[in-house]
């Protein structure tokens, strides 16, 4: 069964870096630890990290040397990675606007790693791609108790899976 996701594309430790735009330009998502708090490591992390396995084995070790006591998949990014499947849908809010993507292989396979400036300010050194998100519009929901709102949220999303199957075949067809 496909699942939804919803990617606040909110990064930094502050959570202030307005991530989406970049995610939608370059075809990636990504949920942060672009190692800023670790500027010591990033020539460390440029050397060994090749692949998703380099980059857990070092996010363990940087864990351990730091004295963190962080476990894995305690961190969103880590989230991607193990409990994301291709099929999945994630969806993004860009000024007002919905974005969905479909992820279309297991996001390990999909893993990236770049440390340029462009993906440091992003917050997303560790990312997914190539993905192609679609505009979908926006959505109005009413401001009702948290429980109610996902609820809805999720029986939206979920509902409207086939619509967005239909509309990437489409935009892909033409």
């Amino acid at each position: 069964m496909k699942r939804s996701y919803f990617n606040k594309a909110k990064a930094d430790v502050d959570h202030q870096t307005d991530s989406a735009p970049f995610f939608i330009e370059k075809g990636v998502l990504s949920a942060g630890w672009s190692f800023k708090d670790t500027p010591e490591m990033r020539a460390e992390a440029i050397e060994k990290i090749q692949t998703f396995s380099d980059y857990r084995k070092f996010f363990d070790e940087t864990s351990n040397k730091l004295g963190w006591n962080k476990k894995w998949n305690n961190q969103s990014v880590h989230y991607l990675f193990d409990n994301l499947q291709a099929g999945d849908f994630v969806w993004l809010k860009n000024k007002g606007t919905y974005w969905v993507t479909q992820v279309p292989q297991d996001p390990k396979s999909m893993f990236k790693f770049n440390m340029s400036e462009q993906f440091m300010a992003a917050d997303a050194v560790a990312h997914i791609g190539p993905l192609e998100w679609i505009e979908v519009g926006g959505l109005v929901v009413s401001r009702r108790p948290k429980v109610v709102y996902k609820r809805r949220c999720n029986e939206l999303i979920t509902g409207m899976n086939q619509l967005i199957l239909m509309m990437m075949s489409t935009q892909r067809q033409a």
